[in-house]
């Protein structure tokens, strides 16, 4: 998850968030070339899927909020039957049956914001980044 944030002087936190979600596609297809070699050679290219969501959120010091809405659907063929005679051309319809299973799940992303005050002594950000120039 990526994303910027802004403080406002009443210590309200302004986060734009960017969370992306991805899913490697079952099975990575293959594909077989020669490439000008003489001997064939298999590729996989893999196949994901991409989900981006941007929102940006203000909230107080210290809480936490809950960001919704990304879902992700698994589809699955299922066939099942009797052994043997389901694999019978012509009579498998008999003795098989068919069906498709979807699974849906919800992604529920929890975000806190928190402003950490560097106590007295405690060396800045704005001191070690000078540090490291030297």
């Amino acid at each position: 998850m990526s994303g910027r944030w802004s403080l406002s002087d009443r210590r309200y936190i302004t986060i734009e968030l960017r969370p992306t979600v991805m899913e490697l596609q079952q099975p990575i297809p293959t594909f077989v070339t020669t490439l000008g070699v003489g001997q064939p050679i298999s590729i996989q290219l893999p196949r994901v899927t991409l989900q981006r969501v941007r929102t940006t959120v203000t909230m107080p010091d210290g809480a936490t909020v809950m960001l919704g809405g990304m879902k992700l659907a698994e589809k699955t063929q299922l066939v099942s039957g009797v052994p043997i005679l389901k694999d019978l051309p012509g009579l498998s319809f008999l003795f098989s049956r068919r069906g498709t299973h979807v699974q849906n799940r919800k992604i529920l992303i929890l975000v806190r914001a928190a402003v950490v005050m560097p106590r007295e002594g405690e060396p800045s950000t704005s001191d070690l980044v000078e540090v490291s120039r030297r």
